[in-house]
């Protein structure tokens, strides 16, 4: 995993064994990374494992979602998140990457 990458959204999931509202979250974040994998990078990062990760994204609590564009921060959800809220979150950034490949290919 990168954030340099910049062919594709990345939302990172920082989780940890010891949060209910983190495991509770699991499928969800799974559900939604098969769904968008076209255009959506997933990584799950526990917060006690990855406390550098943690730090350097300044995550204090678990769960929190990261999503990260061309290597930069542009939205987070710190708590629990129901399905509608991220989808929400994420959907201008999916609706743009769709319209840019559809360019794309079109160009082609």
């Amino acid at each position: 995993m990168t954030l340099r990458d910049n062919s594709s959204l990345l939302l990172i999931f920082f989780s940890s064994a010891n949060s209910g509202p983190a495991r509770r979250m699991d499928s969800l974040v799974a559900q939604i990374a098969q769904k968008e994998r076209r255009y959506l990078r997933v990584a799950h990062v526990d917060i006690y494992e990855r406390p550098d990760l943690a730090d350097r994204f300044r995550v204090h609590a678990a769960p929190t979602l990261i999503l990260v564009k061309q290597g930069r921060v542009v939205e987070r959800i710190e708590g629990r998140a129901k399905a509608a809220e991220i989808k929400g979150l994420l959907e201008s950034y999916l609706f743009a990457e769709t319209a840019r490949e559809a360019r794309s290919e079109s160009a082609a």
